[in-house]
């Protein structure tokens, strides 16, 4: 035990080899925490459609994707920006892609691709979006629909499958643009 408490200098600061392993061991455990990038990483410029509900990319000027309402998609008021290259984990859900045909939020997690409005099921493109669910306190909530797989802001929404969408699943919680996410 003597040994423990003795006292060893270091240039001229003098320090108790107990502080030393202290300090190396909270050193080590500190650099072994996994550090979140999900702050850095997010795409911004996704929007809420006005008319069918669906979470769709309107990040391009010229392309709006195709509305189940018919046309193209119309902002609505949400803007969101989705995470990605960050870890799944009991509050959140990966497999989230921008379909190429409509421009919708969709989950590609399922062999079947839902029902897109271009024709067909989604087809997937790009980044593999990790989204937060069931978090209390959140802004907007969000719903996957289980007729066309698509993400739509909860309220009335016409889908590309007939009538209104189907909500199912989690309630998603995705951050408002421009924020910086807090884990």
């Amino acid at each position: 035990m003597t040994e423990l408490l003795e006292t060893k200098a270091f240039g001229s600061k003098s320090y108790v080899r107990r502080e030393l392993l202290t300090s190396v061991c909270a050193l080590t455990a500190a650099s072994l925490w996994p550090i979140s990038s999900r702050a850095m990483d997010s795409q911004k410029g996704w929007a809420s459609c006005a008319r069918c509900r669906t979470i769709f990319f309107d990040g391009v000027r010229d392309n709006k994707g195709r509305c189940a309402s018919g046309g193209a998609h119309t902002s609505g008021s949400t803007r969101v920006q989705l995470s990605f290259n960050i870890a799944e984990g009991p509050r959140t859900q990966g497999s989230w892609r921008f379909c190429n045909k409509c421009n919708a939020l969709f989950f590609d997690g399922d062999p079947h691709k839902g029902v897109c409005p271009g024709g067909g099921g989604h087809r997937a493109q790009g980044l593999n979006f990790v989204l937060g669910h069931n978090i209390a306190g959140g802004g907007a909530r969000f719903r996957f629909c289980a007729k066309c797989h698509a993400m739509f802001e909860v309220g009335q929404g016409r889908c590309p499958a007939g009538e209104n969408h189907a909500a199912a699943g989690f309630l998603f919680v995705l951050d408002p643009e421009g924020s910086v996410p807090i884990d």
